[in-house]
């Protein structure tokens, strides 16, 4: 008789969410979280989603995702609707990582949540400012079941 497969949270904290991922090319601002460090996170821009994802987990997408160390990533949030216009995903990833830069020198430590969450307040200032043309939309597509901070601990 077969023993049914288990996952124990603690040791598989991140769970993705039901959602098939985009397979256009028309521009993705994007979040990694690294599952093995929850505490590290890359953000990224690309036209092909699910080959660049594909490309950080084989340690062939950039040097900050490249270590063994950090592997497997996870894709937890992208931002779409760029029209495949270059330099609106440019700009957006600056602005966002400018974002995560500030908040974290006022805090010292952000939870990959709110590093993910700086994303909107970014959609916010696009709708606002010379980029209001376009139709950008924050996609959420994974969870961790434990807080952030058992995570952190578990990592």
């Amino acid at each position: 008789m077969e023993m049914p497969v288990t996952v124990e949270q603690r040791y598989h904290p991140f769970r993705p969410i039901d959602i098939a991922l985009p397979q256009d090319n028309t521009g993705f601002c994007y979040i990694l979280v690294s599952l093995k460090r929850q505490n590290r996170t890359y953000i990224g821009q690309t036209f092909r989603l699910l080959k660049r994802l594909k490309q950080h987990n084989s340690g062939w997408g950039s040097r900050q995702t490249a270590s063994p160390t950090l592997r497997p990533w996870a894709l937890l949030a992208f931002v779409c609707g760029f029209d495949g216009r270059r330099y609106c995903m440019e700009e957006f990833e600056r602005q966002w990582e400018h974002k995560r830069e500030i908040h974290m020198r006022r805090q010292r430590h952000l939870t990959a949540y709110q590093i993910a969450d700086l994303a909107r307040s970014v959609i916010s200032e696009f709708s606002d400012g010379p980029l209001s043309f376009l139709d950008l939309r924050y996609v959420k597509t994974g969870t961790f079941q434990l807080s952030d901070s058992e995570c952190d601990r578990t990592g």
